[in-house]
Protein backbone atom coordinates (compact mmCIF):
# COMPACT_ATOMS: atom_id res chain seq x y z
CA UNK A 1 0.00 0.00 0.00
CA UNK A 2 1.75 3.24 -1.38
CA UNK A 3 -0.78 5.66 -2.56
CA UNK A 4 -4.52 6.17 -2.06
CA UNK A 5 -7.36 7.48 -3.41
CA UNK A 6 -9.88 8.55 -0.93
CA UNK A 7 -13.04 8.64 -2.77
CA UNK A 8 -15.31 11.18 -0.79
CA UNK A 9 -15.40 14.52 -0.26
CA UNK A 10 -15.83 16.57 3.35
CA UNK A 11 -15.00 16.05 6.88
CA UNK A 12 -14.50 12.24 6.60
CA UNK A 13 -11.82 13.15 3.44
CA UNK A 14 -10.03 15.32 5.53
CA UNK A 15 -9.82 13.11 8.20
CA UNK A 16 -8.72 10.33 6.13
CA UNK A 17 -6.27 12.34 4.51
CA UNK A 18 -4.82 13.44 7.27
CA UNK A 19 -4.76 9.42 8.62
CA UNK A 20 -2.90 8.51 5.24
CA UNK A 21 -0.13 11.62 5.55
CA UNK A 22 0.89 10.50 9.26
CA UNK A 23 1.47 6.94 7.70
CA UNK A 24 4.08 8.36 5.44
CA UNK A 25 1.86 7.33 2.70
CA UNK A 26 1.03 9.25 -0.98
CA UNK A 27 -2.94 10.73 -0.67
CA UNK A 28 -5.17 11.70 -3.92
CA UNK A 29 -8.30 13.37 -3.73
CA UNK A 30 -11.40 13.14 -6.16
CA UNK A 31 -13.16 16.27 -6.84
CA UNK A 32 -16.54 17.23 -8.74
CA UNK A 33 -16.36 20.93 -10.42
CA UNK A 34 -18.54 22.74 -7.09
CA UNK A 35 -15.79 21.13 -5.25
CA UNK A 36 -12.76 22.38 -7.35
CA UNK A 37 -11.71 24.45 -4.73
CA UNK A 38 -12.16 22.41 -1.24
CA UNK A 39 -10.60 22.06 1.79
CA UNK A 40 -9.85 18.59 0.69
CA UNK A 41 -8.54 18.68 -2.31
CA UNK A 42 -6.30 21.66 -1.15
CA UNK A 43 -4.47 19.02 1.47
CA UNK A 44 -3.62 15.63 -0.42
CA UNK A 45 -0.47 15.59 -2.40
CA UNK A 46 -3.00 15.23 -5.64
CA UNK A 47 -6.18 15.74 -7.30
CA UNK A 48 -8.22 14.00 -10.06
CA UNK A 49 -11.63 15.85 -11.08
CA UNK A 50 -14.57 13.85 -11.91
CA UNK A 51 -16.61 15.36 -14.05
CA UNK A 52 -20.57 16.22 -13.81
CA UNK A 53 -21.90 18.25 -10.87
CA UNK A 54 -24.32 15.23 -9.65
CA UNK A 55 -22.44 13.93 -6.34
CA UNK A 56 -24.13 10.33 -7.27
CA UNK A 57 -23.04 10.48 -10.90
CA UNK A 58 -18.81 11.34 -9.60
CA UNK A 59 -18.20 10.39 -6.36
CA UNK A 60 -21.08 7.67 -6.68
CA UNK A 61 -20.05 5.93 -10.02
CA UNK A 62 -17.33 3.40 -10.33
CA UNK A 63 -16.48 3.58 -13.32
CA UNK A 64 -15.37 7.72 -12.85
CA UNK A 65 -13.64 6.72 -9.21
CA UNK A 66 -11.62 3.45 -10.91
CA UNK A 67 -10.78 5.56 -13.89
CA UNK A 68 -9.09 8.08 -11.59
CA UNK A 69 -7.41 5.73 -9.56
CA UNK A 70 -6.21 4.04 -12.86
CA UNK A 71 -5.07 7.61 -13.72
CA UNK A 72 -3.07 8.46 -10.75
CA UNK A 73 -1.84 5.15 -10.14
CA UNK A 74 -3.52 4.37 -6.52
CA UNK A 75 -3.12 0.86 -5.21
CA UNK A 76 -6.28 1.43 -3.00
CA UNK A 77 -9.69 3.20 -2.61
CA UNK A 78 -10.87 4.28 0.49
CA UNK A 79 -14.34 5.37 0.92
CA UNK A 80 -14.95 6.26 4.57
CA UNK A 81 -18.50 6.62 4.92
CA UNK A 82 -21.81 6.85 2.21
CA UNK A 83 -21.20 7.10 -1.49
CA UNK A 84 -19.55 3.53 -2.28
CA UNK A 85 -18.54 2.79 0.76
CA UNK A 86 -20.73 -0.53 1.23
CA UNK A 87 -20.96 -1.13 -2.55
CA UNK A 88 -20.27 -4.74 -3.14
CA UNK A 89 -20.07 -4.08 -6.55
CA UNK A 90 -17.37 -1.47 -6.41
CA UNK A 91 -15.43 -3.89 -3.57
CA UNK A 92 -15.55 -6.43 -6.36
CA UNK A 93 -14.55 -3.94 -9.22
CA UNK A 94 -11.83 -3.23 -7.05
CA UNK A 95 -10.35 -6.33 -7.00
CA UNK A 96 -10.74 -7.49 -10.23
CA UNK A 97 -8.33 -4.31 -11.16
CA UNK A 98 -5.95 -6.03 -8.63
CA UNK A 99 -6.63 -2.29 -6.27
CA UNK A 100 -7.45 -2.58 -2.78
CA UNK A 101 -10.48 -1.88 -1.22
CA UNK A 102 -10.51 -0.59 2.60
CA UNK A 103 -13.27 -2.80 3.86
CA UNK A 104 -14.97 -6.23 3.92
CA UNK A 105 -15.49 -8.50 0.66
CA UNK A 106 -17.65 -8.03 -1.57
CA UNK A 107 -19.42 -11.41 -0.53
CA UNK A 108 -19.46 -10.70 2.91
CA UNK A 109 -21.10 -6.39 1.76
CA UNK A 110 -23.85 -8.35 -0.07
CA UNK A 111 -24.26 -10.58 3.22
CA UNK A 112 -24.52 -7.06 5.49
CA UNK A 113 -26.98 -5.82 2.61
CA UNK A 114 -29.55 -8.47 3.55
CA UNK A 115 -30.87 -7.66 6.27
CA UNK A 116 -33.29 -11.36 5.98
CA UNK A 117 -29.66 -13.14 5.55
CA UNK A 118 -27.81 -11.46 8.48
CA UNK A 119 -31.04 -12.80 11.11
CA UNK A 120 -30.67 -16.32 9.66
CA UNK A 121 -26.66 -15.89 10.68
CA UNK A 122 -27.54 -14.75 14.33
CA UNK A 123 -30.41 -16.88 15.45
CA UNK A 124 -28.34 -20.03 15.10
CA UNK A 125 -25.72 -17.91 17.65
CA UNK A 126 -28.55 -17.82 20.00
CA UNK A 127 -28.55 -13.84 19.16
CA UNK A 128 -32.20 -12.29 19.63
CA UNK A 129 -33.87 -11.33 16.24
CA UNK A 130 -37.23 -8.76 16.21
CA UNK A 131 -40.13 -10.83 15.10
CA UNK A 132 -40.03 -10.74 11.49
CA UNK A 133 -41.58 -12.34 8.00
CA UNK A 134 -39.86 -13.08 5.32
CA UNK A 135 -40.28 -11.35 1.61
CA UNK A 136 -43.51 -9.46 0.86
CA UNK A 137 -43.96 -11.21 -2.47
CA UNK A 138 -47.41 -9.12 -3.13
CA UNK A 139 -50.00 -7.27 -1.98
CA UNK A 140 -52.25 -10.20 -0.95
CA UNK A 141 -48.91 -11.52 0.74
CA UNK A 142 -48.41 -8.53 2.80
CA UNK A 143 -51.90 -8.38 4.56
CA UNK A 144 -51.25 -11.83 5.52
CA UNK A 145 -47.72 -11.82 7.04
CA UNK A 146 -49.12 -8.23 8.59
CA UNK A 147 -51.66 -10.13 10.21
CA UNK A 148 -49.43 -13.04 11.71
CA UNK A 149 -47.29 -10.37 13.38
CA UNK A 150 -49.63 -8.08 14.82
CA UNK A 151 -49.92 -4.24 14.63
CA UNK A 152 -48.02 -2.00 14.88
CA UNK A 153 -45.48 -2.64 12.14
CA UNK A 154 -42.83 -1.44 10.33
CA UNK A 155 -42.25 -2.18 6.51
CA UNK A 156 -38.41 -2.25 5.67
CA UNK A 157 -36.34 -2.47 2.70
CA UNK A 158 -34.34 -6.31 2.83
CA UNK A 159 -31.06 -4.12 1.26
CA UNK A 160 -29.62 -1.54 2.26
CA UNK A 161 -28.64 0.69 6.15
CA UNK A 162 -29.47 3.61 7.57
CA UNK A 163 -33.02 3.87 7.97
CA UNK A 164 -34.04 4.90 5.19
CA UNK A 165 -37.65 3.78 3.52
CA UNK A 166 -39.09 2.40 6.35
CA UNK A 167 -42.52 3.15 6.91
CA UNK A 168 -44.21 2.80 10.37
CA UNK A 169 -47.80 1.15 10.03
CA UNK A 170 -50.59 1.15 12.99
CA UNK A 171 -53.45 0.02 11.05
CA UNK A 172 -54.15 -2.70 8.60
CA UNK A 173 -56.49 0.62 6.32
CA UNK A 174 -52.67 2.36 6.08
CA UNK A 175 -50.63 -0.76 5.09
CA UNK A 176 -51.31 -1.24 1.73
CA UNK A 177 -51.13 2.41 0.51
CA UNK A 178 -47.47 2.48 2.82
CA UNK A 179 -46.43 -0.48 0.67
CA UNK A 180 -46.96 1.38 -2.55
CA UNK A 181 -45.69 4.10 -1.50
CA UNK A 182 -42.17 2.69 -0.54
CA UNK A 183 -42.39 0.44 -3.53
CA UNK A 184 -42.84 4.01 -5.53
CA UNK A 185 -39.74 5.69 -4.17
CA UNK A 186 -37.49 2.72 -4.39
CA UNK A 187 -38.10 2.77 -8.11
CA UNK A 188 -37.82 6.53 -8.59
CA UNK A 189 -34.32 5.91 -7.01
CA UNK A 190 -33.83 2.88 -8.44
CA UNK A 191 -33.31 0.84 -5.72
CA UNK A 192 -34.65 -2.36 -6.43
CA UNK A 193 -35.27 -3.95 -2.90
CA UNK A 194 -37.96 -6.35 -1.84
CA UNK A 195 -39.88 -5.35 1.29
CA UNK A 196 -40.69 -7.51 4.70
CA UNK A 197 -42.08 -6.65 7.95
CA UNK A 198 -40.87 -6.54 11.57
CA UNK A 199 -42.60 -5.47 14.66
CA UNK A 200 -42.64 -2.76 15.79
CA UNK A 201 -40.98 -1.76 19.17
CA UNK A 202 -42.27 0.86 20.78
CA UNK A 203 -39.64 3.74 22.85
CA UNK A 204 -37.16 1.30 21.58
CA UNK A 205 -33.21 2.50 22.90
CA UNK A 206 -30.83 2.18 19.60
CA UNK A 207 -27.61 0.51 20.56
CA UNK A 208 -24.82 -0.03 18.53
CA UNK A 209 -21.41 -1.86 19.16
CA UNK A 210 -18.45 -0.53 16.82
CA UNK A 211 -15.85 -3.62 15.99
CA UNK A 212 -12.39 -3.66 14.03
CA UNK A 213 -11.44 -6.86 12.61
CA UNK A 214 -8.54 -8.05 11.14
CA UNK A 215 -7.60 -11.01 8.15
CA UNK A 216 -6.15 -12.97 10.87
CA UNK A 217 -9.74 -13.28 13.06
CA UNK A 218 -8.95 -11.17 15.49
CA UNK A 219 -11.83 -9.16 16.48
CA UNK A 220 -11.99 -5.49 18.73
CA UNK A 221 -15.07 -4.84 20.17
CA UNK A 222 -15.00 -0.83 21.20
CA UNK A 223 -18.12 -0.20 23.91
CA UNK A 224 -21.41 1.11 22.53
CA UNK A 225 -22.87 3.83 21.13
CA UNK A 226 -26.49 4.73 22.22
CA UNK A 227 -28.43 6.87 19.65
CA UNK A 228 -30.21 9.81 22.20
CA UNK A 229 -31.70 11.29 19.60
CA UNK A 230 -33.50 10.34 16.01
CA UNK A 231 -35.49 11.85 13.54
CA UNK A 232 -37.20 9.85 10.53
CA UNK A 233 -34.71 6.69 11.83
CA UNK A 234 -31.90 8.87 10.99
CA UNK A 235 -29.45 9.65 14.54
CA UNK A 236 -28.92 12.86 15.84
CA UNK A 237 -27.40 12.86 18.61
CA UNK A 238 -25.21 9.57 20.16
CA UNK A 239 -23.67 9.57 23.57
CA UNK A 240 -21.10 6.88 25.40
CA UNK A 241 -21.13 4.77 27.30
CA UNK A 242 -24.92 4.19 27.08
CA UNK A 243 -26.75 5.67 29.78
CA UNK A 244 -29.76 3.46 29.84
CA UNK A 245 -27.60 0.03 29.54
CA UNK A 246 -27.00 -2.14 32.48
CA UNK A 247 -23.43 -4.29 32.61
CA UNK A 248 -24.87 -7.51 31.88
CA UNK A 249 -26.68 -6.20 28.49
CA UNK A 250 -23.45 -4.44 27.46
CA UNK A 251 -21.37 -7.51 27.96
CA UNK A 252 -24.18 -9.74 26.53
CA UNK A 253 -24.36 -7.70 23.46
CA UNK A 254 -20.77 -6.86 22.89
CA UNK A 255 -20.19 -10.62 22.77
CA UNK A 256 -22.68 -10.88 20.39
CA UNK A 257 -21.60 -8.67 18.30
CA UNK A 258 -17.99 -10.11 18.25
CA UNK A 259 -19.42 -13.04 17.58
CA UNK A 260 -21.27 -12.30 14.88
CA UNK A 261 -18.91 -10.83 12.46
CA UNK A 262 -16.87 -13.49 13.27
CA UNK A 263 -19.46 -15.85 12.00
CA UNK A 264 -19.59 -13.60 8.61
CA UNK A 265 -16.15 -13.54 7.91
CA UNK A 266 -16.09 -9.85 8.07
CA UNK A 267 -12.96 -8.10 7.92
CA UNK A 268 -12.64 -4.03 8.57
CA UNK A 269 -14.49 -1.53 10.38
CA UNK A 270 -17.91 -1.94 11.50
CA UNK A 271 -21.17 -1.43 13.59
CA UNK A 272 -23.34 -3.99 14.87
CA UNK A 273 -26.47 -2.46 15.64
CA UNK A 274 -29.34 -3.66 18.52
CA UNK A 275 -32.53 -1.99 19.87
CA UNK A 276 -33.68 -2.27 23.63
CA UNK A 277 -37.30 -2.49 24.36
CA UNK A 278 -39.61 -0.73 27.02
CA UNK A 279 -38.90 -4.09 28.97
CA UNK A 280 -35.22 -4.42 28.79
CA UNK A 281 -35.15 -6.88 26.34
CA UNK A 282 -32.52 -6.61 23.45
CA UNK A 283 -32.64 -7.59 19.44
CA UNK A 284 -29.87 -7.26 16.22
CA UNK A 285 -30.87 -5.48 14.43
CA UNK A 286 -28.51 -4.53 11.46
CA UNK A 287 -24.81 -3.98 10.11
CA UNK A 288 -23.31 -1.31 8.93
CA UNK A 289 -20.37 -2.32 7.15
CA UNK A 290 -18.19 0.89 7.49
CA UNK A 291 -16.82 3.72 9.33
CA UNK A 292 -19.92 5.71 10.62
CA UNK A 293 -20.55 9.17 11.35
CA UNK A 294 -19.99 8.77 14.93
CA UNK A 295 -16.78 7.47 14.37
CA UNK A 296 -14.98 10.33 16.44
CA UNK A 297 -16.97 9.89 19.30
CA UNK A 298 -15.36 6.58 19.72
CA UNK A 299 -12.21 7.77 18.94
CA UNK A 300 -12.61 10.44 22.00
CA UNK A 301 -13.53 7.72 24.79
CA UNK A 302 -10.70 5.02 23.35
CA UNK A 303 -8.12 6.92 21.88
CA UNK A 304 -8.39 4.70 18.67
CA UNK A 305 -7.88 6.43 15.35
CA UNK A 306 -10.63 4.15 12.97
CA UNK A 307 -8.98 5.34 10.24
CA UNK A 308 -5.72 4.26 10.70
CA UNK A 309 -6.86 0.95 11.92
CA UNK A 310 -8.89 0.10 8.65
CA UNK A 311 -6.01 0.94 6.60
CA UNK A 312 -3.58 -0.83 8.47
CA UNK A 313 -5.79 -4.10 8.28
CA UNK A 314 -6.59 -4.12 4.57
CA UNK A 315 -2.45 -3.62 4.38
CA UNK A 316 -2.52 -7.08 5.90
CA UNK A 317 -1.64 -6.26 9.54
CA UNK A 318 -3.15 -7.64 12.36
CA UNK A 319 -4.80 -5.59 15.40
Amino acid sequence: MKKILVANRGEIALSALRCIRELGLQSVAVYSQPDEHALHVRFADEARSLPGARAVLNYGSIDRILEAAESSGADTVYCGYGFLSESPEFARACRDRGITFVGPAPEVLEGCRDKLYCFTQAAPLNIPVPNHSEIVLDEDDLLEKAHHLGYPLLLKPVSGTGGRYITKVYRKEDLVAGYRNAVREHMLRNARSAFYLEKYIRNAIHVEFPVLADQAGHVLQLGERECVVQRRFQKLISETPSPRLGEAERRMMAEAAVKLVRELGFVGCGAVEFMLDEKGKWFFMEINPRLQVEYALTEAAYGVELIKEQLRIASGERL
